[in-house]
């Protein structure tokens, strides 16, 4: 081997160890973890937005039950009796005005807004905007593709060659000095510099998603709040298809003790009711596990995120071990890197 082919080994070798111990291969796992949250945090938004839709639904629901159960139950506030008086039905046995809301405040009824509860949503509807908007600002840090620096060389060397080219053209000899497009010189030096700037492209979301997570936007407690938020009105839906169910119940009762007897269509019709309402319930009480077991699932993402961007991050047996894998890849990639640009030259 010649000296100027030793000096160019150890300079290419020299380069590459210390962009290997600059970009640690711990970047490779932040990135992954910051690619989980961002993917689980969009999901979680838009699970918790149609999550509100359900218990708006279920509120109406139970609001329009009420009303037609009894005309006292006013469209915009009803006094609910807390022990609704069965025992007040008219001559066909059927339930009458007064049963179940009295027609004003006394005592034994709570009052209850019959208006949807459009406006009380706000509070978390701005907690799920913060939370998309979180997720969307990680999603669009890691969307950098550090490959572009060895596009914009490739262009650059193109517009080398024109101009090398015009200059020869003129009666020069300067195209000599820029490589031709297939010149091997040309693809190693393309493939040493997007190697390069792959791992300054990794350093610098790293950077940016510390910077992230250090703001206002990036609160540690921002997925915990809005489950909060969600596990309130969760309770609210909950009392809400209670509700529906327990009038269901009673106007079916009231119809099956009735004298004389309703109609078998009747009886056929509100059993049939029941059970629906009653599976759909099931159902619908169902809901929010999924629901809570994502936001589960993206708090503990978060958690590991921070965790492992720290500087000096602690890391579990099997993240060392991925890390490992990482930084032997990168390794066995820098040195093909590095043997191309060699034997190019």
């Amino acid at each position: 081997m010649t000296l100027p082919h030793r000096k160019a080994t150890r300079l290419v070798c020299a380069i590459s160890a210390a962009l290997l111990l600059g970009a640690c291969a711990t970047n490779s796992l932040r990135l992954d973890y910051a690619q989980d949250v961002a993917a689980q945090g969009q999901a979680a938004a838009t699970a918790a937005d149609a999550f509100l839709d359900t218990v708006e639904d279920a509120r109406i629901a139970a609001n329009v039950e009420l009303a037609a159960s009894d005309p006292n139950c006013l469209p915009r506030i009803a006094h609910v009796r807390m022990a609704p008086d069965l025992s007040q039905t008219g001559p066909d046995g059927t339930l009458v005005r007064g049963w179940l809301c009295a027609s004003g405040a006394e005592p034994g009824t709570v009052p209850l807004s019959m208006v949807p509860p459009g406006r009380e949503f706000e509070p978390t509807l701005q907690l799920i905007a913060a939370l998309g908007a979180y997720s969307e600002a990680i999603a669009h840090i890691l969307a950098e593709d550090g490959s572009e620096q060895g596009e914009r060389f490739g262009e650059t060397l193109a517009l080398l060659q024109a101009a090398a080219g015009t200059m020869g053209a003129l009666g020069g000899d300067a195209g000599r000095v820029v490589p031709a497009a297939d010149d091997p010189r040309f693809e190693a030096i393309q493939g040493f510099v997007a190697f390069v700037s792959e791992l300054a492209s990794e350093q610098r979301k790293v950077d940016q998603l510390r910077t992230l997570i250090a703001s206002p936007e990036g609160s540690a407690e921002l997925a915990g709040q809005v489950q909060d938020h969600l596990i309130r009105w969760d309770t609210a839906r909950r009392s809400d298809l209670a509700l529906q169910a327990t009038l269901a119940s009673s106007v079916m009762s009231q119809a099956f003790r009735a004298e004389p007897p309703a109609p078998p269509e009747t009886r056929r019709e509100l059993i049939t009711a029941y059970y629906a309402r009653e599976r759909g319930a099931r159902e619908e009480m169902r809901a929010y596990s999924v629901l809570g077991a994502l936001f589960t699932d993206l708090a503990r993402a978060d958690s590991d995120m921070r965790r492992v961007l720290a500087e000096d991050p602690d890391l579990t047996p099997a993240e060392r071990t991925e890390v490992a894998r990482a930084l032997q890849r990168r390794v066995a990639q820098a040195f093909e890197t590095a043997t191309a640009l060699l034997t190019a030259f």
